[in-house]
């Protein structure tokens, strides 16, 4: 699947084509990027900073070594 596709405790969110959305997603512990080179806009623990990251193409696994607290931006190139 070429989704982005976030998964948290209530199941899993996908996103497609490129451009950039301003969300709230909390929890997130696995992200599949899927065909999109991504940056995500998040606050990594409740309290800490927003911060961003970019993940590369057809990459699984996690952004931060635990759950995200929250997501508050997306970018899909």
């Amino acid at each position: 699947m070429g989704y982005l596709t976030l998964h948290n405790a209530g199941g899993s969110l996908c996103f497609a084509n490129a451009g950039e959305e301003r969300v709230a997603i909390y929890g997130v512990d696995q992200i599949w990027t899927g065909n999109n080179k991504v940056t995500l806009e998040y606050v990594p623990r409740l309290g800490a900073p927003v911060t961003s990251g970019t993940v590369e193409k057809w990459s699984y696994g996690k952004i931060t070594g635990e759950p995200i607290h929250k997501i508050t931006k997306i970018r899909i190139w």
